[in-house]
């Protein structure tokens, strides 16, 4: 299972449980760092680093566990040629 400190990717979803912000378009595919695994409302927070003109800094993105979860899953089966 997925845990807070995991290294994870951003990815494009759609569901009502979690709102899709058109930012995190910027996101996809970018590897960010595990803040919360909250199953029980299916949540995801993933943090990024920004850089912007002064200093860097973490956003955090809410993504659907669920659907983490069966990205990760493919993406394994993918890599073992199953």
């Amino acid at each position: 299972m997925i845990k807070r400190g995991d290294k994870a990717k951003g990815f494009r979803f759609e569901t009502l449980s979690v709102h899709w912000n058109p930012q995190m378009e910027n996101f996809v595919g970018v590897e960010g760092i595990v803040r919360q695994v909250i199953p029980e409302i299916n949540e995801l927070i993933i943090a990024f680093m920004v850089t912007n003109r002064y200093e860097p800094n973490m956003q955090h993105w809410t993504y659907p566990l669920d659907q983490y979860l069966v990205l990760q899953r493919e993406e394994r089966l993918k890599e073992l040629g199953i």
